[in-house]
């Protein structure tokens, strides 16, 4: 999005702030019942809208800083992921 070029000084286009955990919970049971083809309000596609780039640049983040750790970990470090066996726990 561009902002229209004057002379008239113009007010920065605002960024949400964090996401709470309160917040994450409730635009995943959103999305959710919108997968399961119950009616989006305008209030949930709204809070999705507002969530997904916050969302998007933190798990962008996420995967890179996990990328960095699997390159320097090398061999010493075993990733196990979901349904990769069984972990004692």
């Amino acid at each position: 999005m561009t902002q229209a070029n004057h002379p008239f000084p113009t007010v920065p286009i605002s960024q949400a702030g964090p996401i709470s955990d309160e917040t994450l919970d409730k635009l995943a049971r959103v999305g959710r019942a919108a997968q399961m083809g119950q009616t989006l309000t305008d209030e949930g596609a709204e809070l999705m809208l507002l969530c997904a780039p916050q969302i998007a640049v933190e798990l962008l983040h996420r995967r890179r800083a996990m990328q960095v750790i699997e390159d320097l970990a090398g061999d010493n470090v075993v990733f196990l992921s979901p349904g990769s066996g069984d972990v004692a726990g």
